[in-house]
């Protein structure tokens, strides 16, 4: 009775050993978020909302961004660039943006 118990609790953990790693194997292949690498963005000083800066490393002087929400191009300087997500509507608006 008491192997019978044990085999039974083993296959138990099998299974639940399997089906974890077939879901992180799963997850990792199929359900990537789109939003997962951080990007180098500035705050935009009309909206207040993070922007792309459009360079794939820290700069090392002044850089000029346009933000699609106000059109408006400013200067940030090296300290205003930072690692962080774009806020969603300024990637939104860039998409549309891209298509006309």
């Amino acid at each position: 009775m008491q192997i019978h118990c044990k085999i039974q609790t083993l296959t138990h953990y099998y299974v639940l050993a399997r089906s974890l790693f077939l879901r992180y194997l799963l997850g990792m292949a199929f359900f990537i978020p789109e939003r997962g690498r951080k990007q180098y963005v500035v705050m935009c000083k009309g909206c207040k909302r993070d922007v792309p800066a459009e360079v794939t490393e820290q700069p090392k002087t002044y850089i000029a961004v346009s933000c699609p929400l106000c059109r408006e191009r400013r200067y940030y300087l090296l300290t205003e660039v930072g690692l962080d997500f774009p806020h969603y509507e300024v990637l939104k608006k860039a998409r549309v943006l891209r298509r006309v």
